[in-house]
């Protein structure tokens, strides 16, 4: 339990993260939780860091930028919870050939214009 998220099973890897699929104990849905690994728990400049990044994303309103519906430190372990988007990976879908090239332009066009966004607000 990292708050009132219970993970479920990893979704993933990224640089600084592992993502999990929560149950939300408190309104009943599945999230998506970004847990910063214990190898780094207890570096200041990655908790920090994390730690902006879940300030920076929630500042964020875009149609493309996944929503934060929380973070916090439970047990000395960050995390950030955010949309579970379904689906699987969009690079992981292209290379098995299951997206249509049309498809793939329109969510690299999504991309795009939700960095510009996030750019232009620093």
């Amino acid at each position: 339990m990292l708050g009132v998220y219970r993970l479920i099973e990893s979704l993933g890897r990224g640089g600084m993260a592992r993502v999990y699929r929560a149950w939300d104990t408190a309104l009943s849905r599945y999230v998506a939780v970004k847990v910063l690994p214990s190898s780094l728990i207890h570096d200041t400049l990655f908790v920090e860091r994390f730690q902006r990044e879940a300030q920076l994303l929630a500042s964020l309103e875009h149609p493309n930028i996944i929503p934060v519906y929380g973070s916090g430190i439970s047990d000395g372990i960050p995390w950030i919870a955010l949309r579970l988007v379904s689906g699987g990976e969009t690079s992981s879908l292209a290379r098995l050939g299951t997206l249509r090239h049309s498809r793939i332009v329109d969510i690299l066009k999504g991309t795009a214009a939700a960095l510009d966004y996030a750019h232009h607000r620093g």
